[in-house]
């Protein structure tokens, strides 16, 4: 958490996938597995108590109402066994060998990692059982020896926890606010170790978090903007609820809730087009007074019920790769357990979804709702870009704003073009880079019975580069039926009968294509995979009908 961190030790201790590809001579077909287009949602597992029972607990709630596992570690890191990349102690070892074993199988990892301390300005401590080295005491960040030594750390945990997403800089973009003149070193530590895992793992999607209130404050925002670009993912750390506190750093204040969260986040989507991550966030269902620190800050369980909502339905409607909740249980009984201090893990004490008794919150029901697996995927008519039409009559997917985007992975960007093939209708912009050996895709969920009676489809269509592209239907059995279409530089309208499309013969069950069955719509270009094809594309569509 920014600032200062309430990530402490106990003593002695979402199915992303990729594009299924199937040839056969001479028609080919495409199969889309569940994809990074639905926004992930996870719970860190911080324990309220210095109990196996309460880390079980957290477990079990982070497995059980969830698409993503967390794994969150800021507490040290083994340097003098991470320099000679010799074994770590056994103290992480046997820590490591727990977390793993508590992911569910099947769901996705986020797993973020830290060299900067508490403070988001030194260098992390070393982890119970190790030292800091001489070649590292008082060492740059950026120093051959930091570097050696993190990176072996990193490559570690990748091949330990085996994430999709991983941080690199648990709110390293603190320094860039608070030491800037020490951001370089950090800068050049990270594209160390990210050039080279991203070469080890190419699909391993790497970034870094920043707190939110200091991205937005002075120039902090132009002073990373080359990491930031350099990334696969931008990070966020955002507690709304602590306005006050980030005011002592110098960010502006924020306004009055909702806009508290609603316009910070507006702000973030309009600062990159990097892909977005809440890496933590939380909310007070309490206020909180620190004399030491002359803040007032205030929270409620109805405000926190209205953040999670709102953050849930902000998160799919732009894309956030995943969001994590920081605490899901209030940490009361730990707290009691700590040495007397300044009072200032109040900050986040009572952020969870249930009380020190377990007894749940509102926010928990509303968090239920968002972090479902199937959650936003299949929307409901009039709101999801379908148009509430009569049985049978003809059905428009019009992009007239984000609900009506198809989604695809995370290294595209998918957004709403206003000027479409007529004045008045907008199109969905599709921009991506080709890669050896990989499909590019989007696919747009549907309700079984959304088509029933639907005989063809027709729709607009453009493209920067000529080349074909395959438009691809899914039965809720899974059979799949596809046709080929080609796109030029000049807007063209596509029209196909649904009797013309082909059955991918490894799916094929009865050859026939059922309207009524139609559960999802996919374009995919082969371009990269089968032509070696490079560079960038752009791809636009518009006003989609099917009747």
């Amino acid at each position: 958490m920014m600032g200062t961190r309430r990530h402490i030790r106990l003593h002695g201790a979402a199915t992303v996938a990729f594009l299924i590809l199937s040839l056969s001579s001479p028609t080919f077909g495409v199969e889309a597995a569940a994809s990074p287009a639905v926004t992930l949602f996870g719970l860190q597992p911080f324990p309220y108590d210095f109990t196996r029972e309460a880390l079980d607990k957290v477990h079990e709630l982070a497995a059980s109402q969830g698409t993503l596992a967390v794994i969150h570690r800021d507490n040290g890191i083994p340097w003098a066994e991470a320099l000679k990349d010799a074994p770590f102690p056994a103290s992480v070892e046997n820590e490591w060998n727990d977390l793993a074993r508590r992911v569910p199988p099947g769901r996705e990892t986020y797993l973020a990692l830290g060299p900067l301390a508490e403070d988001r300005v030194s260098m992390v401590p070393a982890s119970e059982g190790s030292s800091i080295p001489a070649a590292l005491r008082n060492a740059r960040l950026d120093d051959e020896a930091v570097k050696t030594a993190y990176l072996n750390y990193a490559r570690r945990a990748v091949q330990r926890f085996h994430p999709r997403f991983l941080n690199l800089g648990i709110e390293a973009g603190e320094l860039a606010a608070r030491s800037p003149e020490r951001w370089p070193a950090f800068a050049a530590l990270y594209e160390h170790v990210r050039s080279q895992l991203k070469r080890e793992y190419p699909e391993l999607l790497i970034g870094i978090s920043f707190g939110l209130p200091s991205l937005m404050t002075g120039d902090v925002g132009q002073r990373v903007k080359g990491l930031v670009a350099a990334s696969d993912f931008l990070g966020l750390s955002f507690y709304p609820y602590m306005s006050e506190f980030h005011e002592k750093f110098g960010a502006a204040p924020l306004s009055e809730p909702p806009g508290q969260w609603r316009d910070a986040l507006a702000w973030a989507a309009h600062y990159t087009d990097k892909p977005l991550a809440i890496c933590e966030t939380g909310y007070s269902t309490r206020n909180v007074d620190l004399p030491a620190f002359k803040l007032h800050l205030k929270g409620s369980p109805e405000l926190q019920e209205q953040y999670v909502s709102d953050l849930g339905q902000i998160a799919r409607r732009d894309h956030y790769l995943f969001v994590v909740w920081s605490i899901s249980v209030d940490y009361e009984p730990l707290y009691k357990k700590l040495p007397p201090g300044d009072g200032r893990y109040l900050l986040w004490q009572n952020v969870g979804f249930f009380d020190s008794q377990l007894q749940p919150r509102p926010a928990w029901e509303a968090w239920k709702r968002i972090a479902r697996a199937d959650a936003g995927v299949v929307a409901k008519p009039a709101s999801d870009g379908l148009s509430a039409q009569v049985p049978g009559g003809p059905l428009r997917i019009g992009f007239a704003g984000p609900q009506d985007l198809f989604a695809g992975p995370a290294y595209d960007r998918v957004g709403i073009e206003k000027e479409g093939p007529e004045p008045g209708k907008a199109a969905m912009r599709w921009s991506f880079s080709y890669e050896k050996d990989r499909w590019q895709w989007l696919v747009k969920e549907l309700r079984r019975g959304d088509l029933g009676g639907r005989k063809s489809f027709h729709f607009s269509l453009r493209s920067d580069r000529k080349g074909p592209l395959f438009v691809q239907l899914e039965e809720q059995g899974g059979e799949t039926f596809f046709t080929m279409v080609d796109a030029d530089v000049a807007w063209q309208r596509v029209s196909r009968d649904l009797t013309a499309l082909s059955a991918d013969p490894k799916k094929r069950e009865d050859g026939r294509l059922d309207a009524n069955q139609i559960v999802k719509i996919l374009v995919a270009d082969s371009a990269g995979a089968l032509e070696g094809a490079s560079g960038a594309r752009t791809i636009w569509i518009a006003d989609w009908v099917f009747e």
